[in-house]
């Protein structure tokens, strides 16, 4: 039996398996997915394929709960073979990615957007939750960005007794090191090997006749690009730029071993408007599973490479957490969860926060349940908990039957 086979065959299946399998028309629909051959997630020695990963291995995620990257164990590893993917592309910027249609990335909604259109979702945080690349496509995607990069806070400050330009493991160097040591790294990278690339247009100064190239666009981004033929140092690079909260893109040269890199100093996100369906495939395809939900991912597709975040979760893994008789249902058992499994079910609830406060909980922000300390005032009020933000609206069996909304700031109970 292969490997591939073995973990097929150790696919639970319980109840939510055979729950999800019988909507979904396409099996592992139920899962978002990245085709075998061409992805890769980030362990502290280096970028892995799936053959070479296995559970409990610790690779490098995003938690959007505190905004940063960190590494998470591999909870699950899963496989599925001749499933259907899209390649996806946004114009001539070099993004191109593959992967199954519920495929999820995460999504940060503009600021000036109210929560009136959010509301309805009680999985926001921080103004970001994971949206499928299907429904994205659909045109929900307007006026919204994919957080693709963020800050990296781990590591110290670090001296090599000797240095090996080949053999030395220059990404176990970048993850363990200080940031500043990882953006120094970066800058004498694009000093030496990098150029500058200017804007395509000319801006007009106060002597119509004198002109000059703007490096930086209006919106603060700086783009650098450089070359490289060496895949390791090629791999540092981009590396040391996305940790940097840096869009990255590479593209291999047609009959050379060369590749050209390109560099983009922004904010970590990239608008989805432009963002087109060009081709549906079929693939082997895999997903590891994290803790956050997330993992970050370098693709290589037809020649383009890039390194972004990415989600892991599918209808399969929210069965389960949820339990399989509240699944797909409009109206959840708010004590489903404890029944199940205790304390540890109520725990379970908003990405281990556990129920929320309704009274200090809006606009997609979660407030655990609890009060630091009685004081005068709204502070004197015992929170108002409940499993989930939408279950803070709706009428309790005490209340009266024409009451059809609850107002927690006028402290009716």
């Amino acid at each position: 039996m292969s490997f591939k086979e073995w973990i097929l065959l150790r696919e639970e299946k319980d109840a939510c398996y055979h729950k999800v399998k019988g909507r979904y028309k396409k099996w592992p629909s139920a899962y978002a997915c990245v085709p075998e051959k061409t992805s890769k997630a980030l362990t502290k020695e280096g970028w892995k394929s799936y053959a070479n990963l296995s559970v409990g291995e610790e690779i490098l995620t995003f938690s959007m709960d505190k905004e940063c990257l960190e590494f998470k164990p591999i909870q699950n590893l899963h496989y599925y073979e001749n499933a259907e993917t899209w390649v996806v592309k946004n114009g001539n910027t070099g993004w191109k990615f593959e992967c199954t249609p519920n495929h999820k990335w995460v999504i940060k909604y503009p600021k000036c957007q109210g929560s009136r259109k959010r509301k309805k979702y009680t999985d926001v945080i921080n103004d970001m939750r994971l949206v499928s690349i299907e429904e994205l496509l659909s045109g929900s995607g307007k006026n919204k960005k994919l957080v693709i990069s963020s800050n990296y806070a781990e590591g110290n400050p670090i001296k090599l007794d000797k240095i090996y330009k080949y053999q030395t493991n220059w990404i176990e160097y970048l993850l363990n090191c200080s940031s500043e040591q990882r953006e120094t790294w970066l800058y004498s990278a694009i000093v030496y090997d990098g150029n500058q690339l200017k804007t395509q247009r000319l801006v007009p100064q106060k002597n119509e006749n004198t002109k000059e190239y703007l490096y930086d666009t209006p919106y603060g981004k700086q783009s650098f690009g450089f070359k490289q033929k060496d895949i390791n140092h090629r791999d540092a690079f981009l590396l040391s730029a996305f940790l940097n909260k840096g869009l990255v893109t590479f593209k291999k040269a047609k009959n050379k071993d060369i590749y050209s890199c390109h560099y983009t100093a922004y904010n970590g996100t990239k608008s989805f408007e432009n963002f087109k369906l060009i081709e549906k495939r079929q693939s082997n395809v895999w997903c590891p599973q994290t803790e956050n939900g997330t993992w970050v991912m370098m693709q290589e597709t037809d020649g383009n490479g890039l390194i972004s975040i990415t989600g892991n979760s599918g209808a399969l893994v929210k069965c389960r957490k949820v339990g399989a008789a509240n699944w797909g249902n409009s109206s959840i058992n708010e004590s489903t969860l404890e029944k199940e499994k205790g304390l540890h079910g109520w725990f379970d609830r908003n990405q281990g926060k556990g129920w929320i406060d309704c009274r200090a909980s809006k606009k997609g922000k979660l407030i655990p349940c609890g009060r630091k300390k009685a004081g005068k005032g709204t502070e004197r009020k015992y929170p108002a908990c409940r499993p989930t933000l939408s279950a803070c609206n709706k009428i309790g069996v005490k209340r009266k039957k024409d009451e059809k909304s609850i107002s927690w700031k006028k402290g009716k109970e």
